[in-house]
């Protein structure tokens, strides 16, 4: 399986591999390897930490590797892999003052799970129902996540004048949609 969930046979996977075109270029260095030996087959897994030169711009992307080794009379042979791409925090940007305290309030899930979000200087801060509070860093405008867990944004909703309604903590693909409730002691 390569690393965007496409499980190819060995000849597919052969055939995919070609050296890069004009203007590409890069290395993979090969850390964090294990292997673990169970009889006739062992089980390696290992980061494939790549750096890449796109017609003149880096990249760096890492990606966690899984085989399976079978030992025949021939000698170890590759039985199955997985690749799954490792992700990373997007680079934060700064946002305006004015724009990080349109967020501060309090969202609801449920009636029982709220999310609320204060602004303690140039940190915003976000704490759910029954959790430790998280630091959350804007990737964009209006897109927020929690440092260490890229998996995740915040994606704020607005209505058409403008004001923010809600916001959809994005899992991935699939939202969860929260609502902008009142404030504590408010209609």
């Amino acid at each position: 399986m390569d690393e965007s969930g496409k499980v190819l046979t060995k000849k597919e996977m052969v055939e995919g591999t070609k050296p890069f075109p004009e203007g590409v270029s890069g290395t993979i260095k090969v850390t964090d390897f294990d292997v673990v030996v169970h009889g006739e087959v062992a089980v390696a897994t290992y980061v494939n930490d790549e750096n890449e030169d796109f017609h003149g711009h880096r990249l760096h992307c890492r990606y966690r590797t899984t085989d399976s080794w079978l030992k025949t009379a021939k000698g170890w042979r590759l039985i199955a892999a997985q690749v799954l791409a490792l992700r990373t925090d997007p680079p934060p940007v700064p946002l305006a003052a004015s724009l990080r305290g349109e967020y501060c309030g309090r969202y609801a899930l449920t009636p029982a799970i709220a999310y609320e979000i204060r602004c303690d200087g140039d940190v915003l801060e976000g704490r759910q129902t029954g959790r430790k509070p998280e630091e959350l860093r804007a990737e964009a405008p209006d897109v927020l996540f929690v440092p260490g867990r890229p998996r995740y944004r915040y994606v704020f909703l607005r209505d058409s004048a403008g004001k923010i309604t809600g916001f959809a903590q994005r899992r991935e693909a699939w939202d969860l949609v929260w609502k902008r409730a009142p404030a504590r002691g408010g209609p």
